[in-house]
């Protein structure tokens, strides 16, 4: 088994669904992944469907080619569409080496409370005095 990060899709009808031990709802699919030219490799990555996680994990399917409903995360038609980077490594969880893989989303977050471009230059001119733009020629005395 070869670490990293791998380009791979999911492997269509791999999918298991199943519970973890806190009773969410979890997704195991099969991720094949191109180690080098003529060589790949396959293991599981599992996607949990807590309250906090769920959209996360439909995140993931969308970027692998789901096609399905929000309300259907049963049909996965699609899941081996799209090629998606998969980072493969090694972590140890209760002294017991464990083997985890991840499809990455890239390097965005998800902000609880999200604001638009307009609210925030707003707020920051309601909370600064001053225009988030600028304008003035001024240095604006923003506290950061």
């Amino acid at each position: 088994m070869e670490f990293g990060i791998f380009k791979g899709r999911a492997v269509a009808g791999s999918e298991q669904f199943g519970e973890t031990t806190n009773g969410n709802l979890q997704i195991a699919l099969t991720m094949r992944m191109t180690v080098r030219e003529g060589l790949t490799q396959e293991w599981a990555t599992v996607l949990i469907f807590s309250p906090e996680s769920a959209k996360y994990s439909r995140e993931r399917l969308v970027l692998l080619g789901w096609d399905g409903k929000v309300g259907d995360v049963t049909d996965l038609r699609g899941i081996d569409k799209n090629e998606v980077d998969v980072r493969l490594w090694q972590d140890s969880y209760q002294g017991k080496a464990q083997i985890k893989c991840e499809i990455m989303t890239g390097a965005r977050m998800t902000f609880d409370k999200p604001l638009t471009k307009d609210e925030f230059k707003r707020r920051l001119a309601a909370m600064t005095g001053h225009s988030a733009a600028g304008g003035s020629g001024d240095k604006p005395d923003i506290p950061f």
